[in-house]
């Protein structure tokens, strides 16, 4: 299983952080780079959830999504 992770405050870096010790892949669609969550080894496609074209790129091979609000 694979879940795309919107939002990568702090509340997504955690998801992103969770998800694989419980035996998933994760997805985290960004604006911007995130060498936190390169360093987890999570695919961090660049976009914004506004775009539906992106959001589509970054839900290929996903089973699930936790679409969380931007930070800030």
């Amino acid at each position: 299983m694979r879940v795309l992770v919107t939002g990568g405050g702090f509340l997504g870096r955690e998801i992103c952080r969770q998800v694989p010790a419980r035996g998933a892949g994760v997805v985290s669609l960004g604006r911007r780079p995130s060498p936190t969550l390169e360093a987890l080894g999570v695919r961090h496609p660049l976009g914004d959830v506004a775009d539906p074209a992106a959001v589509a790129r970054a839900l290929a091979g996903c089973e699930g999504i936790a679409a969380l609000p931007p930070a800030g």
